[in-house]
């Protein structure tokens, strides 16, 4: 059976035949047999079950203060390529 949002707020109202007067369906209830209610005042039908998503904690915060001191390291130099024609000595030539 259908059944209205519960997250709505107020009343709707619906004619069930045969009634003398228009039903009030409040968040929640059950749509008698025979009424017509728009689909945007209707319930979704739950869906099955997801998988769980893990909880993320999040990352500790560091206290306030110096920072710490990164360990420089030396940047290994390359061998330096020949360039021929421009590294050779002119008065070689």
């Amino acid at each position: 059976m259908a059944r209205i949002r519960s997250d709505l707020v107020g009343v709707t109202f619906a004619h069930a035949p045969g009634a003398m007067s228009p039903v009030a369906l409040h968040g929640g209830d059950v749509v008698p047999d025979g009424c017509t209610v728009g689909p945007h005042l209707l319930a979704v039908e739950a869906e099955p079950e997801a998988e769980p998503v893990p909880e993320v904690k999040p990352k500790a915060r560091r206290k306030p203060g110096p920072k710490p001191k990164a360990k420089a390291e030396a940047t290994p130099h390359p061998e330096p390529i020949p360039n021929p024609g421009v590294d050779e000595d002119p008065a070689e030539h």
